[in-house]
């Protein structure tokens, strides 16, 4: 509530009494904006502290996981050297030279040839007939053609 010249002029009006109780009221709201004052900031600190302390744990238990997770990623690494090396001592065939054969470079068909892997002709044996068909009747053309 604000308190402007005439909203004091009227309880100066209504007489000693209402002066006295504007005066006690603005006393009352004086001490509770204090008590806020000082509890407010209070307050926040401690639940700003407690929040401090779960992050840090939450901090130190993501470090303990990373250790962890880059000690099994070191694991794994030999791991797959280890394996990688005894597949080539035993001359055992990789994924990539068994799913990369075709009738090219194997003894299968050419009809188990995975389709997208086919290799495209680059022209069509038709047309080369044709073609074939025209410069051999160009040349049995001017073969035939007598000059005069």
């Amino acid at each position: 509530m604000t308190y402007n010249h005439s909203t004091i002029r009227r309880r100066y009006d209504q007489g000693l009494d209402s002066i006295v109780r504007l005066v006690t009221q603005l006393e009352d709201r004086i001490e509770d904006l204090m008590g806020l004052h000082v509890s407010q900031p209070q307050r926040l600190i401690r639940t700003q502290a407690a929040q401090i302390k779960r992050l840090e744990q939450t901090v130190a238990n993501k470090d303990a996981e990373l250790v962890e997770a880059h000690q099994l990623n070191r694991q794994l690494q030999t791991r797959i050297r280890e394996l990688e090396k005894s597949l080539e001592a035993d001359n055992i065939p990789t994924a990539e030279s068994i799913i990369r054969r075709d009738s090219h470079n194997s003894n299968q068909p050419p009809s188990l040839d995975l389709p997208w892997e086919k290799p495209k002709r680059t022209r069509s044996l038709r047309k080369k007939a044709k073609l074939l068909q025209k410069v051999k009747m160009f040349h049995r053309i001017s073969s035939n053609s007598f000059i005069y």
